[in-house]
Parts: structure tokens; C-alpha cells; sequence
């Protein structure tokens, strides 16, 4: 792929927006971003979707009011196709996940 950190660039840079253009065209041909959608109780406030078991007295669990949303397009990235690499990596590379509390949430 090329990357390195070297470089400072504004994302509006135009050559910035034809690099992610061609990765997410890649990323789509090859099956791992697809157009799914969202429903359920949403937030306004906290921007993310709860479900029934989450929501306390019919609020987020922040507090804050949320609506029945159906069907909301989004775009979804497909991770489970990279589980098993995902996992064989963080087992060699134990180090990699930083902090130490944040291994569970990573590795399932």
C-alpha cells in the first residue's frame, strides 16, 4: 500500500481524496464495505443506536431521549472477514493493543 507518516496533509488536499476515493473503491469491489441499514432507538445527542435491552425507563442509558429510527441506509466495513488474521497477528504481536485494557475488546 505505500503508507507512511511522513508527510503532512490536509484531507482536503486533492490528492488525499483520490487515494481514500481508490481504497474505498477497492474496498467495495472486493466485497468488504456494503450498504446495509440501521433501526432502532436512536440518540440525537449521543449519535448511537440502542437496543431495547439498553434503554433504562425508555431513555439511552446516558440519559438522553431517543427516537425509533427505521431503516437508516449506511455503509458497513465487513471485519469478521479479517477475524481470524486479526486475531493470529494480536497473538504474535501482544504488544500491539495498547492499553492493556482495551485487548478484550479487540480480540472478542
Amino acid at each position: 500500500m505505500n503508507i507512511s507518516n511522513d508527510q503532512f496533509i490536509r484531507t482536503t488536499e486533492p490528492n488525499h481524496k483520490a487515494s481514500v476515493q481508490n481504497f474505498w473503491n477497492v474496498l467495495v469491489e472486493n466485497g468488504f464495505i456494503y450498504l446495509g441499514y440501521y433501526e432502532g432507538w436512536y440518540s440525537v445527542r449521543d449519535e448511537c443506536f440502542y437496543t431495547e435491552m439498553e434503554l433504562v425507563d425508555g431513555k439511552a442509558p446516558t440519559g438522553a431521549d431517543v427516537e425509533w429510527v427505521t431503516k437508516e441506509p449506511s455503509y458497513f466495513f465487513k471485519l469478521s472477514a479479517f477475524q481470524a488474521k486479526l486475531l493470529d497477528y494480536y497473538e504474535k504481536h501482544p504488544q500491539c493493543i495498547a492499553p492493556e485494557s482495551r485487548k478484550k475488546r479487540s480480540s472478542g
